[in-house]
């Protein structure tokens, strides 16, 4: 396969010649993606010892609406520009206070009516293709159709979250469309660094050999436990995070195991 063009097989009949069609990688693309969630409480039994930080016992209901548009381009040979836009608004269940965890995972965009605007990512991406067989990526949000190495260094550098690149679990990962409850994002135990919506600014070194992946990144905490403004004293206050990934295939089905290390 040519490394910089994708050969799509458009069909193949009986008796006449598969039509094939040379497909060029993107160069831009925009997607789109907006989620709304709803939950309802009904009553619970009054607790003797309730407080004011205990969830409340009468009926209560909760939403979140989340809109993103995800904007990416090439911007030279291996070298991709993502920024993403995004709105959120909602009503948390007791004001967030007296559970142990966010019985909706979108609720940490933002915990109001009113919505608000603001920068989820804005980071650069560069991919250095060094031999291997080739693997097909398909256009999705921060993603642009082209073709890579099985043996290849990706550096991601900018303001996206840490769970962009680690523990890319496909079905619990992402509260816009998988369980929504926020300790099922990832690991419970897995407190890495990021501000109150769980984006920070830092640095993402993967290294590709084959089956084989090692991830190693630092971020920025914030400067308070779950606010939003970022501690940018990168070399005093840090998070960071190393993963050791490896493929298989078990009875023919495919699976991964993922080893990682963090480090507060």
């Amino acid at each position: 396969m040519n490394t910089n063009k994708i050969w799509m097989l458009l069909g193949c009949l009986p008796g006449v010649a598969c039509a094939i069609e040379e497909a060029a990688p993107e160069e831009w693309n925009a997607k789109f993606q907006t989620t709304y969630s709803y939950q309802k409480k009904s009553a619970l039994a009054a607790s003797p010892y309730a407080s004011r930080n205990s969830v409340q016992a009468g009926a209560e209901k909760s939403y979140t609406l989340t809109a993103s548009a995800y904007l990416g381009v090439r911007l030279w040979p291996g070298g991709e520009g993502y920024l993403n836009i995004e709105t959120a608004q909602g009503i948390p269940f007791s004001g967030l206070t007296g559970m142990g965890s966010f019985t909706n995972g979108e609720l940490t965009r933002g915990a109001s009516t009113n919505p608000k605007l603001y920068r989820q990512r804005l980071f650069l991406r560069q991919t250095w293709n060094e031999g291997g067989e080739e693997e097909n990526v398909d256009s999705a949000a921060n993603q642009l159709v082209g073709i890579v190495a099985r043996q290849r260094t990706v550096l991601t550098v900018g303001n996206f979250s840490t769970l962009d690149i680690f523990d890319s679990n496909r079905y619990a990962h992402d509260p816009h469309t998988q369980f929504m409850n926020w300790a099922n994002m990832t690991y419970a135990a897995y407190d890495y660094a990021a501000d109150a919506r769980g984006f920070g600014w830092g640095m993402a070194v993967e290294w590709y050999r084959d089956d084989w992946v090692f991830r190693v990144a630092r971020m920025t905490p914030p400067k308070e436990p779950n606010n939003l403004p970022l501690d940018f004293a990168f070399f005093k206050h840090y998070g960071d995070q190393l993963e050791i990934e490896h493929a298989h295939q078990w009875r023919g089905l495919e699976g991964k195991t993922r080893l990682m290390f963090m480090r507060n």
